[in-house]
Protein backbone atom coordinates (compact mmCIF):
# COMPACT_ATOMS: atom_id res chain seq x y z
CA UNK A 1 0.00 0.00 0.00
CA UNK A 2 2.16 2.86 -1.49
CA UNK A 3 -0.99 4.98 -2.43
CA UNK A 4 -1.22 8.19 -0.04
CA UNK A 5 -4.72 9.78 -0.90
CA UNK A 6 -5.28 13.28 0.05
CA UNK A 7 -8.82 12.86 -0.15
CA UNK A 8 -10.74 10.56 2.13
CA UNK A 9 -11.70 7.58 -0.09
CA UNK A 10 -14.70 5.08 0.69
CA UNK A 11 -12.10 2.31 0.36
CA UNK A 12 -12.50 1.23 3.71
CA UNK A 13 -15.59 -0.49 2.89
CA UNK A 14 -13.86 -2.73 0.88
CA UNK A 15 -11.88 -4.48 3.83
CA UNK A 16 -13.23 -6.78 6.33
CA UNK A 17 -13.57 -6.07 9.73
CA UNK A 18 -11.29 -8.59 10.73
CA UNK A 19 -9.86 -11.61 9.32
CA UNK A 20 -9.03 -14.32 11.55
CA UNK A 21 -6.54 -15.89 9.37
CA UNK A 22 -3.82 -14.60 11.13
CA UNK A 23 -4.59 -15.50 14.71
CA UNK A 24 -5.84 -18.86 13.25
CA UNK A 25 -2.02 -18.73 11.89
CA UNK A 26 -0.30 -17.86 15.36
CA UNK A 27 -2.68 -20.42 17.24
CA UNK A 28 -1.68 -23.06 14.80
CA UNK A 29 2.34 -22.21 15.15
CA UNK A 30 1.96 -22.19 18.99
CA UNK A 31 -0.21 -25.32 19.50
CA UNK A 32 -3.13 -23.43 21.46
CA UNK A 33 -5.32 -20.80 21.57
CA UNK A 34 -4.39 -19.23 24.72
CA UNK A 35 -1.22 -16.88 22.72
CA UNK A 36 -4.31 -15.61 20.60
CA UNK A 37 -6.23 -14.60 23.70
CA UNK A 38 -3.19 -12.98 25.27
CA UNK A 39 -2.42 -10.90 21.84
CA UNK A 40 -6.07 -9.61 21.78
CA UNK A 41 -5.81 -8.66 25.16
CA UNK A 42 -2.83 -6.69 24.56
CA UNK A 43 -4.18 -5.11 21.32
CA UNK A 44 -7.35 -4.26 22.46
CA UNK A 45 -5.11 -2.22 26.00
CA UNK A 46 -2.41 -0.75 23.34
CA UNK A 47 -5.04 0.66 20.74
CA UNK A 48 -7.55 1.94 23.29
CA UNK A 49 -4.50 4.19 24.80
CA UNK A 50 -3.52 4.94 20.86
CA UNK A 51 -6.77 5.88 20.41
CA UNK A 52 -6.98 8.73 22.60
CA UNK A 53 -3.51 9.67 21.86
CA UNK A 54 -5.39 10.14 18.02
CA UNK A 55 -8.03 12.15 19.21
CA UNK A 56 -6.34 14.46 21.63
CA UNK A 57 -3.44 14.71 18.34
CA UNK A 58 -6.51 15.56 16.20
CA UNK A 59 -8.09 17.86 18.68
CA UNK A 60 -4.58 20.33 19.12
CA UNK A 61 -4.02 20.09 15.29
CA UNK A 62 -1.09 18.18 16.13
CA UNK A 63 -0.09 16.88 12.56
CA UNK A 64 3.29 14.84 13.48
CA UNK A 65 1.50 13.04 16.19
CA UNK A 66 -1.51 12.61 14.67
CA UNK A 67 0.56 10.90 12.00
CA UNK A 68 2.68 8.70 14.21
CA UNK A 69 -0.16 7.60 16.50
CA UNK A 70 -2.54 7.01 13.04
CA UNK A 71 0.69 4.86 11.24
CA UNK A 72 1.30 3.04 15.01
CA UNK A 73 -2.32 1.87 14.84
CA UNK A 74 -2.84 0.92 11.19
CA UNK A 75 0.37 -1.52 12.20
CA UNK A 76 -1.23 -3.18 14.79
CA UNK A 77 -4.43 -3.29 12.87
CA UNK A 78 -2.90 -5.01 10.32
CA UNK A 79 -1.06 -7.70 12.45
CA UNK A 80 -4.10 -8.44 13.96
CA UNK A 81 -6.18 -9.03 10.94
CA UNK A 82 -8.48 -5.87 11.74
CA UNK A 83 -8.41 -4.93 8.06
CA UNK A 84 -11.03 -1.79 7.90
CA UNK A 85 -9.16 -0.30 11.06
CA UNK A 86 -6.23 -0.34 9.67
CA UNK A 87 -7.48 1.28 6.00
CA UNK A 88 -8.86 4.07 8.37
CA UNK A 89 -5.81 4.76 10.01
CA UNK A 90 -3.90 4.67 6.95
CA UNK A 91 -5.92 7.23 5.63
CA UNK A 92 -6.17 9.31 8.62
CA UNK A 93 -1.97 9.30 8.55
CA UNK A 94 -1.51 10.57 5.53
CA UNK A 95 -5.09 13.26 4.74
CA UNK A 96 -5.16 16.94 5.05
CA UNK A 97 -4.98 17.86 8.72
CA UNK A 98 -8.75 19.54 8.30
CA UNK A 99 -10.11 16.07 7.03
CA UNK A 100 -8.61 14.48 10.13
CA UNK A 101 -11.71 15.49 12.59
CA UNK A 102 -14.24 14.16 10.26
CA UNK A 103 -12.45 10.68 10.31
CA UNK A 104 -11.65 10.28 13.73
CA UNK A 105 -15.14 9.59 14.47
CA UNK A 106 -15.42 6.54 11.70
CA UNK A 107 -12.36 5.08 12.88
CA UNK A 108 -13.78 5.64 16.68
CA UNK A 109 -16.90 3.62 15.52
CA UNK A 110 -14.67 0.84 13.94
CA UNK A 111 -12.72 0.48 16.94
CA UNK A 112 -16.34 -0.02 19.38
CA UNK A 113 -17.50 -2.37 16.71
CA UNK A 114 -13.70 -4.47 16.28
CA UNK A 115 -13.82 -4.68 19.83
CA UNK A 116 -17.29 -6.45 19.98
CA UNK A 117 -16.49 -8.44 17.59
CA UNK A 118 -13.02 -9.38 19.00
CA UNK A 119 -14.70 -10.24 22.30
CA UNK A 120 -17.28 -12.38 20.95
CA UNK A 121 -14.35 -14.57 18.61
CA UNK A 122 -12.08 -14.71 21.87
CA UNK A 123 -13.97 -14.15 24.82
CA UNK A 124 -11.16 -14.95 27.12
CA UNK A 125 -8.88 -12.36 25.94
CA UNK A 126 -7.60 -10.18 28.69
CA UNK A 127 -9.05 -7.44 27.74
CA UNK A 128 -9.64 -4.71 30.30
CA UNK A 129 -13.08 -2.89 29.64
CA UNK A 130 -16.29 -4.78 29.12
CA UNK A 131 -17.59 -2.15 26.66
Amino acid sequence: MTEHPSQGSHSELEFARFNPSRMEEIAQQAGSNAIVYELVGLFLGDVEARMRDLAKSIQESNDVERERVSHSIKGSCANLGAERMAELARVIEYCPSARASDLLPAIQQEFAELKRVLRDTYPESTSGDPK
